[in-house]
């Protein structure tokens, strides 16, 4: 009796940290109980010119992952797939979705420093309010 078996689901992602990072979120796939028990996954992350690739293997309760030292305004393809056991035969199919850092220049938080940083360190601007 033959099972496939399955991927994770990609719940999100995200650009983040001025676009230099990007954070993928994902969900475990069903599994039958003491049948196909999840080992860990494999994840990787490589730029689609080629020039950067990461690559990790990590537990099953790690249900994210931060890629770091990314180029902004830069496409990554992101894979993932279950491992169902310590070998490399047990494994689900690849699970791929396409990524884009962002250029870092929007944002809440960037817009009320800068918005902030203005009004504090020039007080004698007509819009400055106390």
């Amino acid at each position: 009796d033959f099972t496939t078996l399955s991927p994770p689901k990609i719940q999100k992602w995200e650009s983040t940290d001025c676009g230099s990072a990007i954070r993928v979120k994902w969900n475990a796939p069903a599994t039958e109980l003491k049948t196909n028990v999840i080992f860990g996954y494999e994840v990787t992350l490589r730029s689609t010119d080629e020039r950067s690739r990461w690559k990790a293997n990590v537990s099953r309760e790690t249900v994210s992952r931060k890629f770091v030292g990314l180029q902004m305004n830069t496409d990554y393809e992101f894979n993932i797939r279950a491992k169902y056991s310590n070998s490399s035969s047990s494994v689900s199919p690849w699970k791929k979705v396409l990524l884009k850092t962002t250029s870092g220049n929007e944002g809440i938080t960037y817009n009320w420093l800068t918005w902030n940083h203005k009004n504090i360190m020039n007080p004698t601007d007509p819009s400055y309010v106390k």
